[in-house]
């Protein structure tokens, strides 16, 4: 039994709004670390909505843990979704909030202790929530919300203690089975922890790694080739219709320039008997030129972008 599935899933927030995601299918084994990755907008955060059962799909078919993922509402108890809501602005000591949150969940002193040292709660305990960093509150957030023993946890949130926090999840997939989806836009730190990466863009999948395929290659290394397959085309004709509207500008303000130039040399002011005269006759002879354009200003920084851009395309690793 996969950990959840997806077939041909399809998602919008109204029947007149466009799809967020769109004849999505995929399948995730138990015990997978997976790591899910797209631009902002690529449907990430819907994508474990649904799978958490906190959204129905509006096509498709969604199945987490053998059941549908939004009608079996057991899996309210089994799934744990974090994401970055978070009341942050109450007044509530650190250690108040905390207390409740071992309460209600019923954790074991090894789960909190762990919990504690993983996120570095301890250090905050003192304090009232609404005066702590984002940083710290996403600490606390991430303690409360991983306190209870989950089948399943997605979470898509970047912490300062990234590298504890992922060993913590590490030791949950391999210790209890349990499956962890890790939305993300940072790399640091996640080769060799990852089983899967799944790549979403613009509300599509637009492929599925699974771990086999990540050893040959470092993640960051992996992703960064495949957003060069898909950009790569587009990168390079953007970069040569970019050079070229440029030098095409840079042709017409010298031929701007020079018929300024001519101008200004045809012009001859007229006798006068005053200097003030004398400068308002040249100027009414003068004749009009063309306006000097700015390509010439542009021509430089466009260049530079260009050579930068090319240069980034073409690494396939940091």
């Amino acid at each position: 039994m996969a950990a959840f599935s997806l077939s041909d899933v399809r998602f919008a927030y109204a029947t007149t709004s466009p799809a967020v995601l769109s004849n999505v299918t995929l399948e995730v084994a138990p015990r997978s670390r997976v790591v899910l990755v797209g631009a902002n907008g690529a449907g990430k955060s819907t994508l474990l909505r649904l799978v958490a059962g906190r959204r129905r799909a509006s096509g498709g078919s969604a199945r987490t843990l053998g059941g549908d993922a939004f009608e079996c509402t057991t899996n309210a108890l089994r799934v744990n979704l974090v994401t970055a809501d978070w009341e942050s602005d109450l007044t509530l000591p650190v250690s108040r909030l905390v207390a409740g949150a071992v309460r209600a969940s019923g954790a074991s002193v090894p789960r909190v202790s762990r919990l504690i040292e993983a996120l570095g709660v301890e250090e905050l305990l003192e304090k009232e929530l609404h005066s702590l960093s984002d940083g710290q509150q996403r600490r606390v957030q991430l303690f409360c919300k991983l306190l209870p023993e989950r089948d399943l946890a997605t979470n898509s949130l970047d912490v300062l203690s990234r590298a504890a926090l992922l060993s913590f999840l590490r030791e949950e997939s391999e210790g209890r089975g349990a499956t962890v989806v890790f939305a993300t836009h940072i790399f640091d730190g996640l080769d060799g922890w990852a089983t899967d990466l799944v790549h979403l863009d613009g509300g599509m999948l637009l492929r599925h790694l699974p771990a086999a395929s990540l050893a040959r290659a470092s993640l960051h290394a992996t992703e960064r080739r495949r957003a060069g397959d898909a950009a790569g085309r587009r990168t390079t004709d953007d970069l040569a219709r970019s050079l070229v509207a440029a030098a095409t500008a840079a042709v017409s303000e010298a031929h701007a320039a020079a018929e300024w130039s001519a101008a200004l040399k045809r012009s001859r002011p007229a006798p006068a008997e005053d200097a003030a005269a004398s400068t308002k006759a040249a100027s009414a002879m003068q004749p009009k030129a063309p306006p000097m354009p700015a390509a010439a200003q542009r021509i430089a920084p466009v260049l530079q972008g260009a050579l930068g851009a090319l240069s980034a395309a073409g690494t396939t690793d940091v």
